[in-house]
């Protein structure tokens, strides 16, 4: 298995070098309601990683390391070498409000 955390900068995420975007089967990203609505995060994960299983989630504040931040977003990328990712979509929501 390989993980890292993607960092968000000049309006994107930035490549992680642990591992490569072809890799990537499930993306875990928590941040600020009203960040990933007005900045695109899903359109912008589901453009970076098309093959992908995308979870996101909002919070009142986001842990990336050692560091709290409010209104940001913290992204992890996850690539299994011999599992099989299968996801179930439960309840869509479309609308954040």
């Amino acid at each position: 298995m390989k993980a890292s955390l993607l960092n968000y900068q000049n309006d994107n995420f930035v490549d992680s070098e642990k591992i490569n975007n072809a890799e990537v089967q499930v993306v875990l990203c928590f941040g600020d309601k009203e960040f990933i609505r007005t900045n695109g995060v899903y359109q912008k994960l589901r453009t970076k990683f098309p093959q992908s299983h995308i979870l996101i989630g909002s919070t009142a504040g986001e842990i990336n390391g050692s560091t709290m931040t409010e209104g940001d977003v913290t992204t992890t990328v996850i690539g299994f070498e011999n599992t099989r990712v299968k996801s179930q979509n439960l309840q869509q929501y479309r609308d954040w409000e």
